[in-house]
């Protein structure tokens, strides 16, 4: 640990320890978008050099998109969530809900409004 040789203690032991987890957590997100990157590179290769037919890259670029991304988020992040900090980040499920719910309400409003 890079916490060797030094003596720090209350809120300097707090302020370096916050700092290790905020570089873990970087770490982790970048780890997470490089392998969201590297699943999304064949069917771009695929398509620039014109292997595949564009019909099939839009439809495996929505699956992509629609399941493999999100589970690739969840799966990589998610491993280092434990449930006390789960209980600690309640305020997010509730905001994401919050936004599905009027997005869709928008969504229906401005579909009747155009109707």
């Amino acid at each position: 640990c890079w916490l060797r040789g030094f003596s720090l203690t209350g809120a300097a032991l707090h302020r370096a320890m916050s700092a290790s987890a905020i570089l873990s957590t970087v770490a982790s997100v970048f780890k997470a978008v490089v392998t969201i990157f590297l699943t999304a590179l064949p069917g771009f290769v695929a398509g620039f050099t014109g292997t595949i037919d564009q019909d099939f890259l839009q439809r495996l670029s929505h699956f992509n998109l629609t399941y493999l991304v999100p589970g690739l988020a969840f799966s990589s992040l998610g491993q280092r969530l434990t449930l006390e900090q789960l209980g600690k980040l309640w305020p997010l499920p509730l905001w994401s809900g919050a936004q599905l719910a009027s997005g869709l309400f928008a969504s229906r409003v401005l579909s009747a409004s155009l109707s």
